[in-house]
């Protein structure tokens, strides 16, 4: 059954809007980018925690720069000073991807 719906949405990755879909574990979960932020479909604005901390982030951190370690800012970032938890989710092409999670079950993308 797990493989039939990986195919299913696999064959329907070119499908617009399918594209900001990320797999966590046996969870899918939409996303998508406000105010230049990426968070989960269920996030709105203001109050929410990944909202919140990926607007901190867009003022503090530099995109290109690398943390010590060659580590992702962004993620050193989501533990350190936002009080998230780093998850790695992969796409239905299968390519992976950082996410900052937080308690309120909100996801914000690691840039």
């Amino acid at each position: 059954m797990k493989k039939l719906l990986a195919l299913t949405l696999a064959l329907l990755f070119s499908v617009p809007g399918l594209a900001d879909v990320y797999v966590f574990g046996e969870t899918y979960v939409k996303f998508r980018t406000v105010d230049g932020v990426t968070v989960n479909r269920s996030c709105r604005g203001p109050g929410c925690r990944a909202y919140d901390g990926g607007l901190v982030l867009l003022t503090v951190l530099d995109k290109s720069a690398v943390a010590p370690g060659g580590k992702n800012p962004c993620a050193v970032a989501c533990k350190k000073d936002l009080g998230g938890l780093v998850v790695i989710g992969r796409d239905l092409g299968g390519n992976e991807q950082s996410f900052c999670y937080f308690k309120d079950e909100s996801y914000l993308r690691c840039f």
